[in-house]
């Protein structure tokens, strides 16, 4: 079985924004999730990107227009410890279908365990059914048949008449 892998940081971003309903610091952010040099460069474009969409510029528009790629939304740039920041409503939509495709996943998997089992269950029940009529007809084929004169006499009586139907009546 494969070695699991370490949690996506857009995973890890999503789920340590939703557990910081008051926000959170850039800082805080380093800190808690223990970034790399490199996912520290993506999270550095996030905030960036957070701190520049959506506020006021001088242009023909007026403002930075709202982006789509943009997982944080600046709450607060006047706290003591620096600007603060929760996750977007794209990214909180985001991690909940991730959440929705995790549940959908073990289900399929749960689905395809049990379908493994009913088939190995359905296979034994069959050779199980095979082997016990195997058993049942050679123990009739090895008791021996038992008639008496009159039940004999009466099949050769069929047999000379060439009756296909014969015994109609029972002989006792």
């Amino acid at each position: 079985m494969a070695k699991p892998m370490k949690q996506n940081l857009y995973i890890r971003l999503l789920e340590f924004g939703l557990n910081q309903p008051n926000g959170f610091s850039h800082e805080e952010l380093e800190t808690h999730l223990n970034l790399n040099e490199w996912e520290k460069k993506i999270v550095n474009k996030f905030i960036e990107l957070a701190l520049n969409t959506g506020r006021p510029v001088p242009g023909p528009t007026g403002y930075i227009p709202d982006s789509e790629n943009t997982i944080f939304v600046l709450i607060s740039n006047d706290h003591p410890i620096g600007a603060r920041f929760i996750l977007s409503h794209n990214a909180f939509f985001s991690y909940l279908d991730y959440l929705e495709l995790q549940s959908a996943k073990e289900t399929s998997n749960s689905a395809n365990r049990n379908a493994k089992l009913a088939l190995w269950a359905v296979f034994f029940t069959t050779l199980i059914s095979i082997v016990i009529s195997f058993c049942l007809a050679s123990w009739q084929i090895k008791s021996p048949v038992e008639m008496d004169e009159k039940q004999f006499k009466a099949v050769l009586e069929c047999v000379k008449h060439d009756e296909p139907y014969c015994g109609k009546t029972s002989a006792r």
